[in-house]
């Protein structure tokens, strides 16, 4: 338990510094863009790269309209319209070589050498699962796409491939109708490029056995494929417990 301990505080520190080493990197490319139409316009009154941060980081984590901002920060709404595209860019071109990518064959093998070591599943690339979130500031001309049934505020359904450092392999949202994890991963590009032919070599061994390609831990709406290994709804004997068991950590974390 002690070791557990050990490696979860490890890894939320792991992860609460690589937040804040991307924010304030972040903040430091905004200034440097400020400072640069400074630079352009001396006589010329601008925002500060804090004012467009904090615009930023309402928009995005509040949901704040842009010209909500006008009076608490005297900001209009192009400007701050602007300031979120500049950050979301920013992001993109700092991170999209190592993170914003597909695995590699060296990545997929680092994976199966973890989960092998953490939960004793080899050939596994992860858990596939999706999540729903409320959309409360859905525009207006948008609702009916995503309103489900009976839930009050229109929903957008993700689905995700995650590592255990909370790398997201894949990501795929903003299905509109009323939609389940199912019809979301018929709509879903996992297996393009398994199905072009482009995707690299994820083989491996088990119990002297050549697998052709890995697998993914699912619930049981997922369809019934060799890449889906699902828990046994109602384990008894003693093996098909001890898989649930090691199945539920392995989503949890």
């Amino acid at each position: 338990m002690e070791g557990n301990d050990d490696s979860s505080s490890s890894e939320d520190e792991l992860i609460n510094n690589n937040l804040l080493h991307a924010l304030s990197r972040t903040a430091q490319l905004l200034q440097n863009n400020a400072s640069s139409s400074n630079i352009q316009r001396r006589n010329t009154r601008i925002f500060s790269a804090l004012q467009k941060f904090t615009s930023t980081i309402r928009q995005l984590a509040k949901g704040y309209n842009p010209d909500s901002l006008d009076e608490y920060l005297n900001m209009s709404e192009r400007i701050s319209h602007e300031a979120l595209e500049n950050f979301c860019y920013g992001v993109v071109q700092m991170y999209k070589v190592e993170y914003l990518r597909h695995p590699t064959s060296t990545d997929i093998q680092l994976l199966y050498e973890t989960h092998e070591a953490r939960y004793g599943f080899l050939g596994m690339f992860g858990s596939i699962d999706s999540t729903h979130w409320n959309w409360r500031n859905c525009p207006t001309e948008l609702k009916d796409q995503y309103m489900k049934g009976y839930h009050q505020y229109p929903r957008i359904i993700l689905e995700a491939v995650t590592s255990q450092y909370l790398w997201f392999w894949h990501a795929f949202y903003g299905v509109s109708g009323s939609n389940n994890d199912l019809n979301v991963f018929y709509q879903s590009p996992l297996f393009d490029e398994k199905y072009h032919g482009t995707r690299p070599d994820c083989s491996f061994y088990l119990n002297d056995e050549h697998y052709k390609h890995g697998y993914y831990l699912a619930d049981g709406i997922y369809p019934s494929w060799a890449v889906f290994v699902m828990a046994y709804p109602y384990p008894i004997i003693e093996k098909k417990i001890r898989f649930k068991a090691a199945q539920n950590q392995q989503e949890m974390t």
